[in-house]
């Protein structure tokens, strides 16, 4: 599976939109709305990427960068998948690669914050082999 992510832009937005129809996605990451685009389109703090196969839109995922001068990881805000693609692997792929996409050395890691009640992100981290740290 050949991914690409590419800085998230208002041409990707109609169709990312259309997912937000599947409750389970709003429950889970909240309304893709005009305030959310905004946000997206004009953080330095982080960056939103589309993850592309082919020229459709595959993925989402929204990286938080590390304060400067400390080694907190680069946290994954959000993941979404296309809901016509859910369980082809695109998830993981998009885990898989995404260290490459930052171009993160070996000193550097990602992280994901998951709220305790979103059992399927858990189980989703869990089955690609990330470790649970519960914080307060």
């Amino acid at each position: 599976m050949h991914l690409r992510f590419q800085k998230f832009t208002l041409k990707h937005y109609p169709a990312y939109k259309t997912w937000f129809q599947n409750k389970a996605l709003i429950k889970a990451l909240g309304d893709a709305d005009e305030e959310w685009l905004n946000h997206v389109i004009t953080q330095t703090d982080g960056v939103e990427y589309s993850v592309l196969l082919k020229e459709e839109l595959g993925g989402v995922v929204g990286i938080q960068f590390p304060p400067p001068g400390t080694d907190l990881g680069y946290a994954i805000t959000n993941i979404a998948v296309s809901p016509a693609r859910n369980d082809a692997g695109i998830g993981s792929a998009i885990l898989s690669e995404l260290p490459k996409a930052l171009q993160l050395t070996n000193e550097q890691h990602l992280i994901a914050y998951v709220d305790p009640p979103n059992l399927p992100a858990q189980a989703f981290f869990a089955k690609n082999e990330w470790q649970l740290v519960e914080s307060d």
